[in-house]
């Protein structure tokens, strides 16, 4: 419930500020925002390297905070470089630049604060992280508002999402996680907690930071894939269309997003601790039917959508992104199609967690990667954005074939243990 509060607020939000965007700004400071946000955001996750999942499954105390917490900074840094190699390499206009200047520095702060999001998942305390994004995304589009009207470009906006990030680190995320982290090791002063013992680095301090990067990078490469996924549409479109066309994109999936974001992701996300259990005791037959409840809620749901796109899209598309225009009206369709599977999809993302089988999972994401961008390269030249809308539909559909067979085989193979229930916690995969 309150996965689902937290995450209602936050995909509000971010769909709220990029139709302010087209509102008050124009259709194409949305697309550049889009577009900053594609090129971003995959880097930072596959730097990230999911650390938050790893922490907050540690329920041996293998690595201790300063360990994740270094290790995120880390990353962030190379995020960073990357990012800077990215903007010299790829020729984009003054405007694009600073945007994706600024939006690079925001997300590092939201990547930092990510570590800390960890420890309340650590302990359970998932009113902390509800309660942390309900305050981000009311700070973040309060000061997006502001920095939108008073300069009338995403530059601004993207300014006001920097400081209102930080104000919630500092004040909210920091504070209370570290609280936390005293009260369960009262030895340790502040700096012991943020980075370790005195005489704790060295050789010693740089092996465990290697220990835990390579215990987490596969959930790294999963999680570049995934965001690439996601955002590859925007390449594409960035090069083959218009920036009015890219911004109308990125509300219309926005929009689109917000059913999984809300409720499949959530949901999923909370049954993968019982389907981890059930996994460890061969209860197949059982996963099948949670499978099953959760492919029904998200089919439905998809349906859903595609018949307010198809019965009221006509009427909606000019109130998210101010164009009439019949051919994104065609792509909102298309998308809705497309947020069916991805509904399904979601599902076997999380069973797959669950039976630790994390290594098969990169090569499936990858056959997924290379037949989304064949489809992109050969439909959006020819449709645009309705192109974009098909190579999803198609490349889910694919996924969902292989991720199946996957999963059937995984259980087929699986014994039943006599292990009464495995510990295992959910790891957090919203797309």
């Amino acid at each position: 419930m309150w996965s689902f509060g937290g995450n209602l607020v936050y995909a509000a939000s971010q769909g709220a500020l990029l139709v302010l965007l087209a509102k008050l700004g124009s259709t194409e400071a949305a697309g550049r925002f889009a577009l900053a946000l594609a090129i971003t955001t995959p880097i930072m996750r596959f730097t990230g390297l999911e650390l938050r999942s790893i922490q907050a499954t540690d329920a041996t105390g293998q690595f201790d905070f300063a360990d994740y917490f270094k290790l995120r900074l880390l990353g962030n840094l190379v995020a960073m470089l990357l990012i800077l190699g990215v903007l010299i390499a790829g020729g984009y206009s003054p405007q694009a630049v600073v945007t994706i200047a600024l939006l690079a520095l925001a997300k590092f702060v939201e990547f930092t604060s990510d570590v800390f999001h960890g420890v309340f998942q650590q302990q359970e305390r998932m009113d902390m992280i509800a309660v942390s994004s309900t305050i981000k995304a009311v700070a973040s589009l309060t000061a997006a508002t502001i920095g939108l009207l008073l300069t009338g470009t995403a530059q601004g906006a993207i300014g006001g999402l920097l400081f209102a990030w930080i104000a919630s680190a500092l004040c909210f995320d920091a504070p209370r996680a570290l609280r936390m982290l005293r009260q369960n090791q009262p030895r340790k002063n502040l700096f012991e907690v943020l980075w370790g013992r005195a005489g704790a680095g060295g050789v010693h301090g740089f092996r465990k930071l290697w220990e835990l990067a390579w215990l987490a990078s596969p959930l790294g490469v999963v999680r570049l894939l995934l965001s690439l996924g996601f955002n590859l549409p925007f390449y594409f479109l960035a090069l083959y269309g218009t920036p009015e066309e890219l911004g109308v994109f990125a509300i219309l999936v926005y929009f689109v997003a917000v059913q999984r974001r809300m409720l499949m992701n959530p949901s999923a996300q909370s049954a993968c601790p019982r389907l981890a259990r059930l996994f460890v005791a061969g209860h197949k037959t059982r996963i099948h039917q949670i499978l099953a409840i959760l492919a029904i809620t998200g089919g439905l749901l998809g349906v859903a959508g595609v018949a307010i796109a198809v019965g009221g899209g006509r009427a909606l598309l000019p109130l998210l992104t101010g164009s009439e225009d019949n051919a994104y009206l065609t792509g909102l369709v298309w998308l809705m199609a497309a947020a069916i599977f991805a509904n399904l999809d979601a599902p076997l993302n999380f069973a797959l967690v669950a039976t630790r089988q994390l290594r098969w999972q990169v090569p499936v994401n990858l056959i997924h990667l290379v037949l989304l961008f064949g489809l992109l390269q050969f439909l959006v030249p020819r449709y645009g954005l309705a192109g974009a809308g098909a190579a999803l539909l198609y490349s889910h559909l694919a996924a969902i074939v292989m991720k199946t067979l996957l999963l059937e085989t995984i259980l087929w193979r699986l014994k039943p243990i006599a292990t009464p229930s495995g510990d295992s916690a959910a790891l957090r995969f919203d797309a």
